[in-house]
């Protein structure tokens, strides 16, 4: 005879022996943690996307530079086609700049001279910056309010 449900056991003790709602505790357990854990999960995968998308806008958006020159709307058209965001004017700029090409990173005037043998380097950045709202709202917290993407290429004399 199983001692699980015998009757003339106390009552505390046949509670402790029951088992038949184990798999439905564990289940409400675990349930929010993972509901959790696939939220996240979609959350950064969009996230990225979105960020990539940027990214790949404005390259596109600095090749057409290259080719074109600084023409806003062109520029924020590619960035649109190529990016498959809707991306609105104000949210695609674009800078000319020029460096020494012995001092990268330093940002000079178009007309100075950078000595005997340094040419000056032109270069043409396009960024787009938009803001992201997240898919789930409690982990909105989690995710930057506005992502950038960026791209700089150097112009040839």
């Amino acid at each position: 005879m199983d001692q699980t449900y015998d009757s003339r056991m106390p009552l505390w003790r046949r509670l402790l022996r029951d088992r038949s709602g184990n798999v439905a505790t564990e289940f409400a357990l675990i349930l929010p943690v993972t509901v959790l854990m696939m939220g996240g999960l979609i959350e950064f995968g969009l996230a990225v996307n979105h960020g990539t998308s940027l990214e790949n806008g404005a390259r596109a958006g600095a090749q057409y530079a290259l080719q074109k020159g600084l023409d806003e709307d062109g520029i924020t058209a590619t960035v649109q086609a190529a990016s498959n965001l809707t991306v609105q004017t104000g949210e695609v700029s674009t800078a000319e700049f020029y460096e020494c090409s012995g001092a990268w990173g330093t940002v000079v005037d178009s007309t100075t001279n950078c000595g005997t043998g340094i040419p000056l380097a032109k270069f043409i950045r396009v960024t787009v910056t938009q803001p992201y709202t997240s898919f789930l709202p409690f982990v909105a917290s989690l995710v930057p309010a506005s992502m950038q993407g960026s791209a700089t290429v150097r112009v040839p004399w």
